[in-house]
């Protein structure tokens, strides 16, 4: 994405063929709807609050690439603890593969 006159270069919007997520995070997220499926009301306000991300109009921004990258990769993490301490809690276990034959 080209700098304007109102935009400094180093700001980019999240989601578009320019944006943060087709720059750096092509490999987590896979797709605009995807990113929208990580970045839940929770984690966009706390993004927010952090200063990862911000609004320029109705458009997400960022000045932080790398930071947010962080950012989703700390998500990931996190809703996979909270997975594997639910599978624990209801005693899910994987099924074991059957043996082989002789």
């Amino acid at each position: 994405m080209e700098a304007t006159a109102t935009t400094p270069p180093n700001v980019m919007p999240l989601i578009g063929p320019d944006g943060w997520r087709s720059n750096y995070a092509s490999a987590l997220v896979p797709s605009d709807a995807a990113l929208r499926y990580v970045m839940t009301p929770e984690v966009r306000e706390h993004w927010i609050r952090e200063g990862l991300i911000f609004l320029i109009s109705t458009r997400l921004m960022t000045d932080r690439p790398h930071d947010l990258l962080q950012a989703v990769v700390d998500v990931y993490k996190d809703r996979s603890r909270a997975r594997f301490t639910d599978e624990r809690r209801a005693g899910i276990r994987a099924v074991p593969s059957p043996e082989p034959s002789a």
